[in-house]
């Protein structure tokens, strides 16, 4: 078992599956069972391949249990581990020992692999220069024959798949990176409740890194439902943005340095966007870009993460872009200090007067003696009759008023909110 652990294959597999295989090695079988599979009553007097029958009674009936034992655990493994091994295939392109054409053979020879695959990872390494432009075009081929063959697929993380946008019309959750190598964090937890969480598992999800952006062919997404979108660098492609086709979008993960990144971002999903995260670094409020109007959406969550002032005149700007008559919740995470939280909070709630929910989510103690809120403050917000969501763990606690001085504990929930 030590030896197959410290395999690098085998490193990925989670304690369950191993569980489940150490499971089936404690079930040792009786004589009884031994007689019922080998199809003899004989008691142990079978002769098999090198079974030594001068042994006693004793030993041979420990030799046959081991054995009998090994073939049980074998067939289990195959069962459990092929699956597993499987469901997320890791691909290495321009090396030595290139794995790509081994996959594809071996879904060729037994076609039910493919339905067993629900995540590709392919890492590209830069090919050398004699042969470059027909090892890349090789690859290109071979990686459309893999994703037509892959019926099951949810996730793929690629450098640079662009060139396979025509393959991906399908896609309901998609991360995008431009510049710098920079993954989105999953942010579900600011937005999803439990049950919408599960809806969520049971998307057709595609993450793409890095994605090249490229403003001679816009992509078109008609299913696309979810989109997380870094853009730190090379403003100068981003206007095709605007000329994506999103007709579904709904939610948007947007992090940028740049007011008019997020609005180019923005464009496409105005009539459809129902939740929005924003990360804004920005040093000084820009207020020279045009208002934009989202009649569907319900929920915002700025990041505090940054140094103050850059959360304040990240609200600013937020509030000069989005104009959102529906907005039910407003919501600020990743809270490190109270340096003008309790003025930001009270900025969104006169900029957004359909709000009913407030939620702050911080690594430290929000409403406690020594944290970043009183209870006095928390309690100003809910005689306006609205709720207040906290959460500095696991659970979000819910805060409401009762009357016009007592505050009420609503819930406590774990999860996400």
């Amino acid at each position: 078992m030590d030896e197959v652990t410290t395999n690098a294959s085998f490193h990925h597999v989670p304690a369950e599956t191993w569980l489940q295989i150490l499971s089936v090695v404690a079930c040792h079988p009786t004589k009884d069972e031994f007689a019922t599979k080998t199809h003899t009553h004989h008691g142990f007097s079978r002769r098999g391949d090198n079974l030594n029958t001068d042994m006693n009674q004793r030993e041979l009936s420990k030799v046959i249990k081991q054995r009998l034992t090994l073939a049980l655990v074998c067939r289990s493994w195959h069962g459990i581990a092929i699956p597993h091994l499987w469901s997320h295939v890791r691909l290495r392109l321009n090396t030595p020992h290139q794995s790509l054409d081994a996959v594809l053979e071996a879904i060729e020879r037994k076609p039910y692999l493919a339905s067993l695959t629900k995540r590709l990872t392919i890492h590209v390494q830069t090919a050398p220069h004699k042969g470059r432009k027909e090892r890349e075009d090789l690859n290109e081929f071979n990686i459309r024959r893999l994703l037509r063959s892959l019926p099951n697929l949810k996730l793929i993380s690629y450098p640079s798949t662009y060139q396979l946008t025509e393959l991906l019309t399908g896609v309901e959750v998609i991360s995008i990176g431009s510049g710098r190598h920079i993954r989105t964090p999953n942010s579900k937890e600011h937005f999803f409740g439990p049950q919408s969480v599960s809806l969520q598992a049971r998307m057709l999800s595609m993450d793409l890194d890095n994605m090249c952006i490229r403003s001679e062919r816009p992509a078109s997404f008609p299913r696309l439902e979810t989109l997380h979108l870094t853009l730190i660098y090379h403003y100068g492609s981003l206007h095709s943005l605007a000329r994506w086709s999103m007709p579904h979008l709904r939610w948007l993960s947007l992090k940028s340095e740049s007011p008019l990144s997020c609005l180019i971002a923005l464009l496409p999903a105005q009539s459809t966007l129902q939740y929005l995260q924003i990360d804004l670094d920005i040093q000084s409020v820009d207020g020279s870009q045009v208002t934009l109007l989202f009649p569907c959406l319900t929920s915002i969550f700025l990041s505090f993460a940054h140094r103050p002032p850059r959360g304040e005149s990240a609200l600013r700007t937020l509030i000069h872009l989005v104009n959102a008559p529906q907005l039910r919740c407003f919501g600020f995470f990743d809270l490190q200090s109270s340096y003008h939280l309790i003025s930001s909070v009270n900025m969104a709630i006169e900029a957004y007067p359909s709000l009913d929910t407030i939620c702050l989510e911080g690594s430290i103690k929000l409403v406690h003696k020594s944290g970043l809120l009183s209870e006095e403050d928390v309690m100003k917000w809910c005689r306006r009759g609205l709720r207040v969501k906290v959460r500095s763990g696991v659970p979000w606690v819910t805060y409401g008023a009762q009357g016009d001085s007592t505050l009420l504990l609503i819930q406590s929930e774990s999860g996400s909110l």
